[in-house]
């Protein structure tokens, strides 16, 4: 039961950021929806990693998207479990676990101010340090550095946040994609809110494999739902709280 109960407690906390930026909301039954498809009948050999989303016109993912983010409209755009998952920097530790996969590098704060990154992040994204730097010019620079194993460099005019293309934990510790399809421009709560519309539609409707999946135990996609949802129910509520203090504060 913990995603149809996880993924409507998200569903609430979106609308209570939501009622803080548009006191109208719901102007219309439209934004009621939850925004979100995915295939009604999963194919033989499924794989929940492997599984996707996709985005509708209109619903609740599209207006928190518009009013909370700023978001430009998503619709038909599809998301990939593993691909979501990636945007988690929790989940890292697991993939290096299960897939022998580095998902995510942490950034650190040199001496004299600067920031770096493993080094390796470049042999994993297949880029040069000058395709690296051209592919994220818009968030951050490239700064002097006699070190050859890390990567130097400054954050952008926003400095380091919780968006595109940064990572966060829980822990205040900041992050950047080790894998292409981790460069997702998605908030991380709305890719919480995909995986957790995804997991509630088959724990309610595709009881026969979810059944499965917890008596035999033995598909790789059991670890990662379950720690998944491990994170999701202590990281939504915080990241939450999280918006809404900012939100208080820029209004004094």
């Amino acid at each position: 039961m913990k995603p149809v109960l996880l993924f409507y407690g998200a569903a609430q906390l979106l609308k209570a950021c939501l009622l803080t930026e548009a006191p109208e909301y719901p102007e219309s039954s439209r934004v009621l929806a939850h925004g979100v498809s995915t295939r009604k009948k999963k194919k033989s050999r499924y794989e929940f990693i492997q599984d996707t989303v996709q985005i509708q016109k209109s619903g609740l993912f599209s207006y928190a998207g518009k009013k909370l983010y700023q978001m430009a409209p998503m619709e038909g755009a599809k998301f990939k479990m593993e691909d979501l998952f990636f945007q988690i920097p929790e989940l890292r530790e697991l993939f290096v676990r299960m897939r022998n996969k580095t998902i995510s590098y942490p950034i650190g704060v040199a001496e004299d101010g600067t920031l770096f990154v493993s080094a390796q992040i470049l042999n994993d994204l297949q880029m040069s340090k000058t395709r690296f730097f051209h592919f994220l010019e818009d968030y951050l620079h490239p700064a002097a550095s006699d070190t050859p194993d890390v990567l130097h460099f400054m954050a952008g005019s926003d400095g380091l946040s919780d968006r595109f293309p940064f990572l966060t934990d829980m822990d205040g510790i900041h992050y950047l994609p080790a894998v292409r399809a981790g460069y997702i421009e998605l908030p991380e709560p709305l890719t919480h809110y995909l995986i957790l519309y995804n997991l509630s539609m088959i724990s309610r409707y595709e009881t026969e494999w979810w059944s499965v999946l917890h008596a035999e135990r033995s598909s790789p996609d059991l670890a990662f739902i379950h720690a998944f949802i491990d994170v999701t129910q202590r990281k939504f509520p915080f990241m939450t709280a999280r918006w809404l203090s900012k939100q208080e504060q820029q209004t004094h």
